[in-house]
């Protein structure tokens, strides 16, 4: 028999490099070396550098540095006109569409008002015939008709003894020591269209008491009018006229 060819061997891999050895261009390793610390400030730029970017040019040194001149703060542009701090917005509208209130106005400065003169008042310790004729009116009402319904009341509707009534104010003055009548004094008399409403009323009756004496300085009289020749007299005209009573 013809010899046969001896066997080829079957190619292998290239072996793998160890990691734990660097490779030729890696050059020597830094893992134990820090890095240097970073500067806090910024270097400066070289003062002979020229260009854009790097230091003054030509151009800055003639007409001055225009950034820097629009950054500075100092003076506000001409287009800010007056502060408006002070001033409220006006009030934003409430339906869209409708324009915008305006803001609030001042309110006004109201204008002064005179002071009311005091309604003028007797003395301490005196009383005027005005606060009596005052006192028995509101009493028996303008057309005395608190004397109607007194009468009525009392005769309790018997119309015959409704005609035997008469209903009249009185006043009592009172004084701890001694009484004085420094002005005249004349209780009005009811009018003719006063009696034809309240046929039963009757004109006021008075008392002067003191615990003194009762000193009459002036006239007290009831059921007197002025004389119609006006020469100072006076006329018993009221047959309705008051009483007076004085005690001391």
């Amino acid at each position: 028999a013809a010899p046969t060819a001896a066997p080829t061997p079957a190619p292998t891999p290239a072996p793998t490099p160890n990691p734990n050895i660097p490779s030729v261009g890696n050059g020597p390793t830094t893992g134990d070396q820090k890095p240097p610390t970073p500067p806090l400030t910024p270097s400066p730029q070289a003062g002979a550098a020229t260009g854009l970017g790097k230091g003054p040019t030509a151009l800055a040194a003639a007409f001055g540095d225009p950034l820097a001149a629009a950054t500075t703060p100092t003076e506000p542009s001409a287009g800010n006109g007056p502060t408006t701090g002070s001033v409220k917005p006006p009030t934003p509208p409430l339906v869209p569409g409708t324009p915008a209130a305006p803001g609030p106005s001042a309110a006004p400065t109201p204008a002064p008002t005179v002071a009311p003169t005091p309604a003028p008042t007797s003395p301490p310790g005196q009383l005027g015939i005005g606060r009596v004729v005052a006192d028995n009116a509101s009493f028996m009402g303008s057309g005395q008709q608190t004397a109607t319904a007194i009468a009525q009341r009392l005769s309790g509707g018997d119309a015959s003894l409704q005609a035997l009534m008469t209903v009249r104010p009185g006043v009592e003055i009172r004084s701890s020591t001694d009484l004085s009548l420094s002005a005249d004094w004349r209780l009005p008399t009811l009018s003719q269209a006063q009696i034809a409403m309240a046929p039963r009323a009757a004109e006021a009756a008075l008392t002067l008491r003191a615990a003194g004496d009762v000193q009459l300085n002036a006239s007290l009289s009831t059921g007197l009018r002025a004389s119609p020749s006006g020469d100072g007299t006076w006329l018993g005209t009221s047959d309705r006229a008051g009483s007076i009573r004085i005690t001391a």
